[in-house]
């Protein structure tokens, strides 16, 4: 009786091909379709696959995948609405497929108001009484939860707490905007006395 000894080569991951990003996770842009991320480094005659999980799986179509010099692109059909985890492996020439990296595609989100600064003051800001509110060269910027600023429309119904029916040596306004406010201060100075005519016969 003769013995054999067989052994048998499994297909294991290449750990030695496994594709790096220089960020893993991109944020999209309003309406967006595309999430772009850089290879880190950037292999040559590599083929990339995305799946749905870290093992197992299926592979994934939508978005597709398409990598021109050291920039992976995934274009999606629309625009995502959520938050999305991939897994992207490579398989370079003579090699088996690596090992899955995630990936992840942040959906856009409207930025809220987070604040107002009065960045100009109105060019009044000393009144008589009787007076009406002047808000002329007022300048409202709001800032916003990604870091974007915005000069904000304010009308005189925006204002409130002005009152030119006595005098006040300082008085606060306060701008709305949304549910953001900011405030201002102005000076009701007393109506100057009037004197009559010296002379006040016609000729």
């Amino acid at each position: 009786t003769q013995e054999y000894i067989v052994t048998v080569t499994m297909a294991e991951e290449d750990r030695t091909n496994i594709p790096t990003f220089d960020e893993t996770t991109v944020t999209l842009a309003k309406d967006a379709e595309v999430a772009e991320f850089t290879l880190n480094p950037a292999p040559a005659d590599t083929d990339y696959k995305l799946y749905d999980a870290q093992i197992g799986g299926s592979e994934v179509t939508n978005p597709t995948v398409e990598v021109t010099g050291a920039k992976l692109t995934l274009t999606f059909t629309v625009a995502p609405t959520a938050d999305a985890t991939y897994y992207i492996s490579a398989t370079a020439a003579a090699k088996t497929e690596s090992a899955r990296v995630a990936l992840t595609v942040k959906a856009y989100v409207e930025p809220t108001l987070e604040r107002i600064d009065i960045t100009t003051q109105p060019a009044k800001l000393i009144y008589v009484v009787g007076d009406a509110l002047d808000i002329t060269g007022l300048v409202v910027t709001g800032i916003y939860s990604d870091g974007s600023t915005k000069e904000e429309v304010v009308t005189a119904s925006d204002v409130t707490g002005f009152d030119s029916t006595a005098p006040a040596a300082s008085q606060e306004l306060t701008v709305t905007v949304g549910d953001k406010t900011a405030t201002y201060t102005v000076e009701i100075k007393a109506k100057p006395p009037v004197f009559p005519d010296d002379d006040p016969t016609p000729e």
